[in-house]
């Protein structure tokens, strides 16, 4: 009666389940948006989408019920032994790593990142804080193309489309409702999907790898450039493009003129308290008109 459910039904549940999530998902942001208006919304968005998710396992796989998708494709949920349904404890923490891991990993992500752009850390080294930096984009595509893997996974074996369900150990049974075996060309075609998809994640990681070692390269020949500069200006040397016009020194705190020309913010300053014009061209503009350029100075 009872059988190891098909990769296409497992598919099918899935998609099935998360229409429903996300139509859970829309009836919270709108009610959010009613209630607590767009910005408190688009401030806890991530945190409602979460309830959504954890809400509608409560009723479905919490409760002891079938998912909606589960019920639409006949498949059971059982522990490895495949002659009992997960015990409760065991279905809890599913639910939690389904929802609360993903949630968690962009949380700590991101205020990892702003944290470092922050400058919080005051114990670490600007080179350091600027390799955690770069890392944070790294670690986001590595947990991608390993979501990625694990799905490749599935379709080459036909277990564990989540990796809640993997780290839990939940497997998935089929009732025969009058339904034949099932189709060995469909479990190929999925194996072919399977090995296309290992291939693409190949791929991207040699891109990526790529990508990487150009930014550490380019990193490398800036550090030393910012070397040369400095030595540059130990000796006096100091190159014309960053240079001040006014007071003949490495320019400090670039501001542009309408005009265009750089200075340094103070020396253009006090110049426009006795003429309101470039010492360059003789452009007159007031002094309001003055761009000071934001980390300019750093590249």
């Amino acid at each position: 009666m009872f059988k190891t459910a098909g990769i296409a039904e497992i598919i099918r549940s899935n998609q099935k389940d998360e229409s429903y999530m996300l139509h859970l998902r829309k009836l919270l942001t709108e009610t959010t948006q009613s209630i607590f208006g767009t910005r408190q919304w688009i401030t806890w968005r991530k945190e409602i989408d979460m309830l959504g998710d954890l809400g509608y396992f409560f009723l479905t796989t919490l409760s002891g019920n079938q998912t909606v998708g589960e019920e639409y494709v006949n498949i059971l949920q059982v522990d490895q032994t495949r002659k009992a349904i997960p015990t409760s404890a065991r279905r809890l923490l599913m639910c939690l790593v389904y929802a609360g891991m993903p949630y968690l990993l962009y949380r700590m992500l991101d205020l990892l990142e702003k944290k470092l752009k922050s400058q919080d850390f005051s114990e670490i080294t600007p080179g350091r804080r600027e390799f955690l930096l770069k890392s944070v984009p790294v670690i986001r595509q590595t947990i991608l193309l390993s979501h990625r893997c694990h799905l490749a996974w599935f379709y080459l074996k036909g277990m564990f489309y989540h990796i809640s369900k993997r780290i839990v150990g939940v497997h998935y049974v089929q009732y025969n409702m009058g339904r034949s075996g099932g189709d060995n060309s469909l479990n190929r075609s999925f194996r072919i999907l399977g090995w296309l998809l290992l291939s693409q994640v190949f791929g991207n990681s040699l891109i990526q790898l790529y990508h990487v070692l150009g930014r550490l390269r380019r990193t490398d020949s800036c550090q030393e450039t910012d070397k040369l500069a400095v030595s540059n200006e130990e000796q006096g040397y100091v190159p014309q493009q960053n240079k001040c016009s006014l007071c003949l020194e490495t320019r400090r705190h670039s501001t542009a003129a309408p005009c265009g020309h750089l200075f340094c913010w103070q020396c253009i300053h006090e110049w426009c308290q006795n003429k309101a014009e470039c010492p360059l061209c003789r452009d007159k503009f007031e002094p309001h008109r003055l761009i000071y350029l934001y980390n300019f100075d750093i590249f």
